[in-house]
């Protein structure tokens, strides 16, 4: 009994120290995209990868715009991606090549519809919710926690005066978009 208390503190304690990349920002008409370390430990990403299928990049292999591929905790890195398009698409981070694996991957997200290769693997690994996607106008900003997940925590560009009630920044007497 004592074996097993011992146990589940020690994953406890480890489960605390872990670090927690999240993709928080997405600019489809760039292809800029901001990774940033959420938890308490340093991260190296450098050997980490980003699927938007069947696009895969190693985040060492790409342009580096701001930050370090070593994330201290509460920093951020900015790369650019050329696979990351406007109009439809997913962005997957994964630990490891194993893009099959809910294992290896750490966050997700689509925008412009649902359906996307991976969007089954993120479910699985718990970071997405079914048949959710981003909509809007890029870029889209991540706006929750650590521990958030799903198309509630992300939001559009904010245009003002937006006349398009579909958006989070609609304006009913706006005069133009």
């Amino acid at each position: 009994m004592k074996a097993i208390k011992l146990c589940l503190l020690l994953c406890c304690v480890a489960s605390l120290s872990w670090g927690q990349v999240r993709i928080t920002e997405i600019n489809t008409t760039s292809g800029d995209i901001t990774l940033t370390n959420m938890g308490s430990s340093v991260e190296d990403v450098s050997s980490w990868y980003l699927c938007n299928f069947p696009a895969y990049d190693e985040i060492s292999s790409l342009p580096l715009i701001s930050g370090s591929t070593m994330l201290m905790a509460g920093t951020s890195l900015t790369i650019t991606w050329s696979d990351v398009v406007a109009g439809d698409g997913e962005c997957g981070l994964y630990s490891t090549n194993s893009f099959t694996s809910s294992s290896a991957m750490e966050d997700y997200m689509q925008w412009a519809s649902a359906g996307h290769t991976r969007e089954n693997v993120a479910v699985s690994a718990g970071v997405w919710c079914a048949g959710e996607f981003v909509e809007g106008i890029p870029p889209y900003s991540f706006t929750g926690g650590a521990i958030d997940y799903c198309s509630a925590y992300w939001s559009d560009a904010v245009v003002p005066g937006c006349t398009n009630s579909i958006y989070d920044n609609y304006n009913p007497s706006a005069t133009e978009d």
